[in-house]
This record gives C-alpha cells, structure tokens and sequence, in this order.
C-alpha cells in the first residue's frame, strides 16, 4: 500500500510541474524591420519584414516571419543569424526560397510562415533582438545581398 501512495504522491507531483508548462504558450512581435545593403553590395536589392517569436502549450519554439524584397537574383535562402564577433554568424533558422513555380527568376519575392527554432535562441532573441539579423545572399552576393538588424523591445501579444 505504501508503494501505491508514494507512487501516487509521485505523479501528483508531477503533474503539478507539468500544468504551468502547458499554459505557457506566449508569443513576441518585434518592430518591423527594412532590409539594407551591407557595405560592398553594389544592386538595387530592397525589402522589409516582420518577425515574430512564440512557444507552444508544449515549450516548442517557432519563428514565423512576413517577409517581402526585390533582388536581380534568386537567394540562395533567407537566414536567422545570431551575430556573434570574431566568428562567422551561424544560422539559426534557414527559410526556403524555393520557387512556387518553375518560371525563371522575376525579381521579387513575398514569404510569411513560421519555422521552428531552438528554444535556446528564441528565449535569448525575445530578450536581445539586436543580436539577431535576417540574411539573404544571392549568387553576386554569397555572403548577403540583404541584411536587416532585428530590434526591439520584443512586444508580447495576448492570447488569443
């Protein structure tokens, strides 16, 4: 009988730990942000975007994005970058550029979704979101054509 109690006694407890995990769920908007032309980028490329952070009831995290900009060439991809000094800026989420239809390269591009992200990252760009910058590179330009610094504050938005 004593092991039936504390086995009970175990999961109550367990139980109590997981609840405040499951109504967690938030999301973060930050300010919208315009692309630039990092120093050397020579094109006409323009574009803005707006990004958002949010985690699940589960503690999974996404990164969801309203994306739209013009470039000569198609990217190779668009990229979450955490800034990091003295070391190449490692992606933190690759979006797709992939085309919706076989047609050659128009000039312009209009994305939004959400992608999923490490948790680790998310937490740190809800707190630092100048840390962080979106990235597209095209074949002229492989180290980026495109460059927009994130910014905050990170805004939380309410529950639905």
């Amino acid at each position: 009988m004593g092991d039936v109690k504390s086995l009970a006694a175990a999961l109550v407890a367990v139980a109590a730990l997981a609840l405040p995990a499951l109504a967690a769920a938030a999301r973060w908007q930050l300010p919208p942000v315009d692309f630039v032309r990092p120093p050397g980028v020579t094109s006409a490329a323009r574009g803005h975007a707006t990004v958002e952070a949010a985690r699940d009831r589960v503690g999974n995290w996404v990164f969801c994005y309203q994306i739209a900009f013009e470039t000569p060439q198609r990217p190779y991809g668009i990229f979450l970058r955490r800034d990091r000094v003295g070391a190449p800026d490692p992606a933190v989420v690759k979006l797709s550029t992939a085309p919706h239809n076989p047609l050659p390269w128009d000039g312009s591009m209009s994305r939004s979704g959400c992608a999923r992200a490490p948790a680790t990252a998310m937490r740190e760009l809800v707190r630092a979101p100048g840390r962080f910058y979106l990235d597209i590179p095209t074949p002229a330009y492989p180290r980026g054509e495109l460059r927009a610094r994130l910014r905050g504050p990170a805004r939380r938005l309410p529950e639905p």
